[in-house]
């Protein structure tokens, strides 16, 4: 595999896009074959807006994400390296790919770098700067299904990444890790630490803004 990390992760989220975009489609689908097999004019007026538009428009966002794939420089996912910080795009992927060569990954999408943390998802890739992160803690959603986990990343610039885990334990040995490679974070959660998060958040952008 190539040590492009970028080209890799904008890959991978375009064909995770691409099935989703095609299997929307192909729902969508039926309500067109239902509205040319129907048996009244009527049917045909109904159906076909309701089937025809949205698959029209996931065909699209499919082949929209093929080309992508291809040309990852275009993509969302690189253009948002150039926000980092004063380096460019390319440098920082440059970067970011030597990183997670040579750090590894701690866990399954999750990289805790010397210079870069990422924070991988189903469709998306998050990269930040390990200075940039202030706080980290356990998010625990119940349903009728049972028990969700995540593990909620705060950073600097007021965004809040959500990674995936699989249990108490796995969050647990994920934030312990999270604590040593980066004592300077916050912990757990309290509206003690969600306060002073934000404060710092609002201190960060009154300093971009001066």
């Amino acid at each position: 595999m190539s040590t492009n990390y970028i080209e890799n992760q904008v890959k991978r989220i375009s064909r995770n896009r691409i099935v989703l975009f095609l299997l929307l489609a192909a729902y969508f689908s039926i309500f067109v074959f239902g509205a040319f097999f129907g048996d009244e004019d009527a049917v045909i007026v109904e159906l076909l807006p309701v089937g025809g538009v949205p698959m029209t428009i996931f065909l699209l966002l499919a082949i929209y994400n093929m080309v992508i794939s291809k040309h990852y420089t275009k993509s969302k996912t690189f253009k948002k390296l150039g926000r980092l910080g004063p380096d460019s795009a390319e440098t920082v992927n440059i970067e970011v790919s030597r990183e997670v060569e040579t750090a590894g990954y701690i866990m399954n999408r999750l990289v805790f770098g010397e210079r870069w943390i990422c924070v991988e998802g189903a469709f998306s890739a998050n990269v930040y700067p390990c200075e940039w992160l202030l706080w980290a803690y356990t998010l625990i959603t119940s349903t009728n299904t049972g028990k969700y986990y995540r593990i909620v990343f705060a950073f600097r610039n007021g965004k809040q990444v959500k990674y995936k885990a699989r249990n108490q334990e796995t969050c647990t040995e994920v934030l312990t890790v999270a604590y040593q490679k980066y004592p300077h974070i916050m912990i757990g959660y309290s509206e003690e630490l969600s306060r002073q998060y934000f404060n710092e958040v609002q201190t960060a952008r009154m300093r971009k803004m001066n």
